[in-house]
């Protein structure tokens, strides 16, 4: 065979084909575009867990802290607006007790220094505990503390009935007959004696003498008056008649005693200070004065019980 010839020239573009040829190789990479605009924002992922804890760093330097003196009773104090700046002084403050005011039942006062109880907030569930059927009050002498006292003792306190005021009942002295009475004394009841009154006669002119005649009684009896008479009037001076139980005069207060006075010829209200006799006890009568001019004369002492 004989060498090629030299090509020839071409031939005119062919109609175009309805079946696409096969794909040619893939060309280069071309060179990167600019950067295209910014996205929306997504969503917001879930928290990663926590990290291991980091290693310690180094202690610090130690700070100023309290400073070292000071004496029994000292306070710490600042002593400028410097932090740390403080010192040992004496405690000058006495307000302990706050700012002065009312603070509710109590009242502080004295720049902090007191404390007053408002009045009307002690209640009764505020007082100290007392035991049944006890009153308060103070039997003890002298100015002091307050006693939770018993009924015997706050009777003690108490003043006995008079004519004009109220109060307890005065002792009675025992016994089931006497009665009391609204001047407050106990007295037997009228008629329970069964006696009528000692008589005592010193007929004649009167002379000052102990009388030595006795009468005694048979039962206890309440002396009630003594009444005097004469039938000569003394003058000059008044009669003065004591009379005596078992030998002590029943006239205590001495200026009591039965007298009869000048001109005279009776005295019917004598009240004695002692009034009881008891089974046994005997009367006696003395006249201690008679009238100094005309002495008087027979003197008749009667003696009367309730």
């Amino acid at each position: 065979m004989g060498p090629e010839g030299p090509a020839g020239p071409t031939g005119p573009p062919g109609a175009d084909s309805v079946v696409p040829g096969p794909t040619g190789p893939e060309g280069p990479t071309g060179p990167e575009g600019p950067t295209g605009p910014d996205g929306p924002q997504g969503i917001q992922g879930i928290q990663g867990i926590q990290g291991i804890q980091g290693v310690p760093g180094d202690t610090g330097p130690a700070g100023p802290g309290v400073p070292v003196g000071g004496t029994t009773g000292q306070v710490l104090k600042k002593t400028s607006g410097t932090d740390f700046a403080t010192a040992w002084q004496a405690d000058t403050d006495t307000n302990t007790l706050g700012s002065d005011g009312d603070k509710g039942d109590i009242t502080v006062g004295g720049t902090g220094t007191t404390l007053t109880v408002d009045d009307n907030v002690v209640t009764n569930a505020k007082l100290a505990d007392i035991a049944t059927a006890r009153l308060k009050g103070r039997v003890t002498a002298a100015t002091g503390d307050p006693e939770d006292l018993t009924g015997t003792q706050a009777t003690t306190l108490l003043d006995a009935f008079t004519t004009a005021l109220k109060g307890l009942v005065p002792a009675s002295g025992g016994g089931t007959a006497n009665f009391l009475r609204a001047d407050g004394s106990w007295a037997t009841p009228p008629g329970s004696a069964n006696y009528g009154p000692l008589v005592f006669t010193v007929p004649g002119t009167l002379t000052v003498v102990a009388g030595t005649k006795r009468i005694y009684v048979g039962k206890p009896v309440t002396i009630a008056n003594v009444t005097v008479g004469v039938s000569t009037a003394p003058t000059g001076s008044t009669i003065i008649v004591d009379v005596n139980k078992n030998g002590t005069t029943i006239f205590t207060t001495q200026g009591n005693r039965p007298t009869i006075a000048i001109s005279g010829f009776s005295d019917v209200a004598s009240v004695p200070d002692v009034t009881s006799l008891a089974t046994g006890d005997y009367i006696t009568v003395d006249v201690d004065q008679k009238g100094s001019t005309i002495a008087g004369a027979d003197l008749v002492v009667s003696i009367e019980f309730v």
